[in-house]
């Protein structure tokens, strides 16, 4: 997940710079880094209890890569 968090701030950061953007933290980021801390939070509650049935850590971990890959 950390590599998910240096990908969302990479593009960010390269939109402020090119764009010469406020700099303050945006709604957009609060989200995006919302998304990997829920996403870590129901991780680790799956690995806690493995007897889940509907747990899907690869789909969740998919969906949440193709998210944070997404134009900004």
């Amino acid at each position: 997940m950390a590599a998910a968090i240096a990908l969302a701030r990479r593009g960010v950061h390269s939109e402020i710079v090119e764009r010469e953007i406020d700099w303050r933290p945006s709604e957009r980021r609060f989200e995006r880094c919302r998304l990997v801390v829920d996403g870590s939070l129901q991780l680790s509650h799956w690995e806690r209890e493995p007897d889940i049935r509907d747990a899907d850590p690869g789909r969740l971990i998919e969906e949440t890569f193709k998210t944070l890959a997404a134009p900004i």
